[in-house]
């Protein structure tokens, strides 16, 4: 018993946690933008992540995804401003992942402790159970692994801002002139019609 104990202890103190007084918080930020050079903006709004410490996903004249620093999302939002004509919606959340991080890490600990039992058995085991235990060892390996890969996400969105931008273009060109198929719409000028008549 005191052995076990003293395991759980040491696995305690070799696994890093997140105090309740660390900022364990996810933000999520969704925007839709006018702009008028979608792929100039998206290849800019990119680099800027990647300068600041962070990396794109997706990067295209329609929409770009960014990871970054969640400490840099001040300086994202007047990125986004001076980039573009005008921000048509933003919608911004946050998600406080401490008690997710805390589940998993215990997850580990917990399956990671009755590993090391099952290897001690191994020893003392015959061909029969020795088999089981394999069985067993490998089921709870492939579940320690998935559980480590859950926790690494959690711990990057609890680091990194999940940032997506729509990109809606805005021409700064007139519109083409269509002609009309009756004729004499085609002779009316507004410019004509404000001056004194047609």
């Amino acid at each position: 018993m005191k052995r076990i104990l003293f395991l759980s202890l040491m696995l305690l103190l070799i696994m890093p946690t997140l105090s309740f007084g660390q900022d364990s918080l996810a933000h999520t930020l969704y925007c839709t933008l006018l702009v008028s050079q979608p792929g100039k903006t998206a290849a800019f709004i990119s680099e800027w992540a990647e300068r600041e410490g962070g990396y794109y996903l997706v990067q295209s004249e329609k929409r770009v995804v960014v990871r970054f620093p969640k400490d840099r999302l001040p300086d994202f939002e007047d990125l986004l401003e001076s980039l573009s004509e005008g921000i048509l919606e933003r919608n911004q959340s946050a998600v406080d992942l401490l008690e997710r991080i805390q589940e998993l890490r215990a997850g580990i600990e917990a399956r990671e402790e009755i590993l090391n039992r099952n290897l001690e058995f191994l020893d003392r085991a015959d061909v029969k159970g020795t088999l089981a235990i394999e069985r067993e060892v490998a089921s709870l390996l492939r579940e320690i692994e998935n559980l480590k890969g859950r926790l690494r996400k959690a711990e990057l969105d609890s680091r990194m801002v999940y940032g997506e931008i729509n990109l809606v273009f805005q021409t700064q060109e007139l519109p083409e002139k269509v002609p009309s198929s009756f004729p004499w719409v085609n002779t009316l000028d507004f410019f004509s019609f404000i001056g004194g008549g047609f």
